[in-house]
């Protein structure tokens, strides 16, 4: 008899392709910056019908918003691609989990983040137990966003793989990685 748990991860399994298609679509726009082909693929209708299922109202008029100008500046994109996760400034938005994830104390005050810190080597750790290593090629520390959107990529197409071959323990060992 197949266990509650068991049944719970099958019910997911028509997700797995799904969440598969959205892990590399995001790994690919947080690894940026944007170029034409994968401009096309965020204005893409069926992007557009996925995106309801999990988008908020908001996300979704801009979506729209940007599916309605007649021509997107992809140059304008990768501006601000950097602006947002290369370039420190008024922007910036720091894209590492170490960032937000633990504490130390400075001069008195505990703060938030120590970047290359014990969250990063616990990311690395959970890299070299799925059999994969960061690219050393590509700058910064492993918790990059767009390198742990890559990750779940890699877990979730694993995934994917195991329920077609018919192996549901691998699969739900996949899926679980994923939730960790």
């Amino acid at each position: 008899m197949v266990g509650e748990e068991e049944k719970g991860a099958e019910a997911l399994r028509p997700m797995a392709e799904i969440r598969c298609n959205l892990y590399r679509f995001f790994a690919a726009v947080f690894n940026g910056p944007m170029d034409r082909p994968l401009l096309e693929q965020v204005l893409d209708a069926e992007l557009r019908e996925v995106a309801e299922a999990f988008a908020s109202a908001d996300s979704l008029a801009l979506l729209d918003a940007a599916r309605s100008e007649p021509e997107t500046d992809v140059d304008e994109l990768r501006y601000e691609y950097n602006n947002l996760f290369i370039v420190p400034g008024g922007q910036y938005v720091t894209p590492f989990e170490s960032v937000y994830r633990g504490t130390r104390v400075e001069g008195g005050r505990e703060v938030l983040g120590l970047l290359n810190g014990p969250e990063t080597r616990a990311v690395q750790r959970a890299y070299a137990a799925a059999g994969l290593e960061v690219d050393r090629r590509k700058p910064g520390p492993a918790d990059f966003i767009g390198t742990e959107l890559a990750f779940l990529y890699e877990l979730s197409r694993r995934e994917v793989e195991a329920w077609s071959a018919g192996e549901h323990d691998e699969a739900t060992f996949y899926l679980a990685s994923q939730a960790d």
